[in-house]
Parts: structure tokens; sequence; C-alpha cells
């Protein structure tokens, strides 16, 4: 049930999280990196989710732009410079 809910998640999401991502952050390979991020947080979790499909738009959405804030916090502690 979980790999099969999974499953159905990423071929749902993942191009709209990937584009989101991508439109935020520069690097094509951090992009990726926060797309696997995302869906390893998703798997790892899946179990918390609700009944309600609604929900788990909404649960992927913040977990997406919860990692983009980190990458950011993450870059701005290396001094990089920040978009």
């Amino acid at each position: 049930m979980k790999n099969e809910l999974f499953l159905e998640l990423y071929q749902c999401f993942s191009g709209k999280v990937a584009g989101y991502i991508s439109s935020r952050v520069e690097s094509s390979q951090d992009a990726e990196e926060l797309v696997s991020r995302v869906f390893l947080n998703v798997y790892q979790n899946i179990d918390d989710l609700f009944e309600e499909k609604e929900a788990y738009c909404i649960w992927i959405y913040v977990i997406t732009y919860n990692e983009v804030i980190n990458y950011y916090r993450k870059q701005a502690q290396k001094g990089a410079p920040s978009v």
C-alpha cells in the first residue's frame, strides 16, 4: 500500500515539484537534489498522511517550500550570494 501510494503521488506531483524548485534554484543539479529530498521526505512520512486527497497536495507543497527555504539558509551560511 505504501509503495503504491508513493508511486501515485510521485507520478502526480513530481513534475510540479520539479518546476517549482527549478524556478527558484539556479543550479539544475541542486534542483534535482531538492526534488529527491522532497520525495524522500514524502516516502519516509507517508504513513502520517490523511485520507483526503487534497491534504496530499498541500503537504507535498509545504515540504517543497521548506526544502527551498532550507537550501537558501544553507547557502547563506556558506556565504554564497542569495538570489
